[in-house]
């Protein structure tokens, strides 16, 4: 493949310009040498002369403009040949896939909002940190994926999530002498495949004060009922009866008591 820097284009032309140049000089030398009168041998000598310096000056203007030209085309942005890779974006699209069998049935809560703490509330009243009853219905703790049914852990998990974010995104306060209830059912199940609806509420017994529920708090207390050491749990299945859990002296309590669903 032949080079096409300037310098190799110009020394191709020099190349091309002596040897045109030497057949024009020795072809009108040779013609030259016919003439034997000296004034037309004068007049011939100089009409070469010129006619060289002609063709000297001409092929001089090529080699220029082919040099020029090179190198702006040297010079130039290589937009065709060497364009810069372009980034491909990938889409992985997952498609359309059915429901898992979670998903099938809609977990529900119904939250009846903040009301005034009255004397007919879901267990008595404790004295410090600790189980003051139970519920009476037996309900498992753990999911049992293979039916598709949801036990306490993931009740109190939704509930404790619901509480602590409401719609509006502020903090769901219960102010003092207050209570905070709601209901979390469809999906849930007690023992014997019966299904459930799990009543929560959570007490502010303060004389003054408010109380902010903490959603891992919340869960703290809830679990206390389904721990392995409380009077609540059932060892044999594994299950729970539910229960109130007491903070401090008459201040706040906590309470997950499992039902049948009845609607």
């Amino acid at each position: 493949m032949l080079e096409s820097s300037p310098a190799a284009l110009a020394k191709r032309l020099g190349r091309l310009r002596a040897w045109l140049l030497d057949g024009a000089a020795m072809s009108r030398v040779s013609s030259l040498c016919n003439i034997t009168n000296p004034e037309q041998q004068l007049k011939q000598s100089s009409l070469i002369a010129s006619k060289i310096l002609i063709n000297t000056m001409h092929f001089s203007k090529i080699a220029i403009s082919l040099g020029l030209l090179a190198t702006a085309a040297t010079a130039a942005p290589r937009s065709f040949e060497e364009r810069s890779p372009i980034v491909v974006r990938d889409i992985v699209d997952l498609g359309v896939t059915p429901l898992g069998a979670g998903d099938l049935e809609k977990r529900d809560i119904i939250d009846l909002g903040v009301t005034n703490d009255g004397f007919d509330d879901l267990e008595k009243r404790g004295k410090s940190n600790y189980i003051s009853s139970c519920g009476k219905n037996w309900m498992p703790i753990e999911d049992d994926k293979s039916k598709s049914h949801s036990g306490y852990r993931s009740a109190v998990e939704q509930y404790c999530y619901h509480v602590t974010h409401s719609q509006d995104g502020l903090p769901t306060v219960i102010g003092a002498g207050q209570k905070h209830a709601a209901i979390v059912k469809n999906g849930y199940y007690l023992k014997g495949d019966v299904p459930a609806a799990v009543d929560f509420e959570i007490h502010n017994k303060m004389k003054d004060g408010d109380h902010t529920p903490n959603q891992a708090d919340c869960e703290t207390y809830l679990m206390k009922m389904a721990d392995s050491s409380s009077k609540c749990y059932g060892s044999k299945n594994k299950d729970t009866k539910g229960g109130t859990w007491q903070i401090g002296d008459n201040d706040v309590s906590y309470h997950a008591l499992p039902n049948p669903n009845s609607t």
